[in-house]
């Protein structure tokens, strides 16, 4: 938006350029959103499919001839930006997995495999660009999916920075983590501690082992959490402390670290310079 030409003539939706151009810190957010729902929905706002016609004449010929006029189409600028969102964004994800588009590391190979850490909701770019990686002579990267965390109000609801309750943040403290632990994780659809002992709880559900999965290193005590929970010997509450007490180490941890990381040495890694590798 900021991008946004302010005498551009009006569009079908009756609102000056210069406005939206104006007001483009604001618009940011709530457009960002509504782009979000019309991807996840699979809808399109019908108004934005409107467009203004003007013929321009071409300045030769007579002007009762319509084939010397050029259509001039104005459409909303909403589903400009859209457009751009939608053909930048692929193209970015793409690009930093060829070689070529480091030159100062790799100094014009194309030949050097890239291996990409990914979250499954970037799986689409990169299989399009495994696709198209032959076609323009680069090598085909290689894909490490990562799995997401639930969220703490279960698997089918969603993590929120606007809901700091649903997800545990690398800035909480221990107390928080224990409030959002012991409050807001789900522990499943068992209702008492009679029908706990009696049906054992759903390991499959409870997002207090889910997180354990991830947390707890040992294989055999995690399965041995698993047994007894499954059986009702073991209760959420108790999962719930050894979970706290793994997520307190590693968030304070993090902290910890992150402390000792000075403006110097950001600005040093961040600062361009000739890096040596030898391929």
């Amino acid at each position: 938006m900021k991008g946004m030409k302010a005498s551009k003539a009006l569009n079908p939706d009756g609102i000056p350029s210069f406005i939206l151009k104006e007001l483009r810190d604001e618009l940011c957010e709530p457009l960002a959103i509504l782009f979000q729902i019309s991807f996840e929905q699979c809808k399109f706002p019908s108004s934005w499919k409107l467009s203004h016609v003007t013929p321009i004449f071409k300045g030769k010929g007579k002007r009762s001839d319509p084939e010397n006029y050029r259509p001039i189409s104005l459409t909303s600028p909403f589903l400009k930006i859209m457009e751009r969102v939608i053909y930048s964004f692929p193209f970015n994800q793409a690009v930093p997995s060829f070689s070529s588009a480091f030159p100062q590391i790799f100094k014009g190979k194309t030949d050097v495999p890239c291996l990409i850490p990914c979250g499954i909701d970037q799986d689409p770019y990169f299989r399009m660009t495994r696709d198209v990686a032959p076609r323009l002579k680069f090598l085909k990267p290689s894909l490490v999916h990562s799995k997401f965390f639930p969220a703490l109000q279960g698997a089918n609801t969603k993590m929120s920075a606007s809901d700091p309750n649903s997800s545990i943040f690398l800035t909480d403290t221990h107390e928080e983590i224990k409030e959002k632990i012991n409050n807001y994780a789900y522990s499943g659809d068992r209702d008492t501690v009679k029908e706990h002992q009696e049906k054992g709880g759903d390991c499959s559900v409870d997002i207090a082992f889910q997180y354990l999965t991830y947390f707890e290193e040992n294989d055999e005590e995690l399965e041995k959490i698993r047994q007894n929970y499954s059986s009702g010997e073991m209760f959420s509450g108790q999962i719930k402390e050894i979970l706290i007490e793994k997520l307190t180490r590693v968030v304070l941890d993090h902290q910890t670290k992150k402390k000792s990381i000075t403006e110097d040495i950001v600005r040093g890694f961040m600062t361009p310079r000739q890096l040596v590798f030898d391929f």
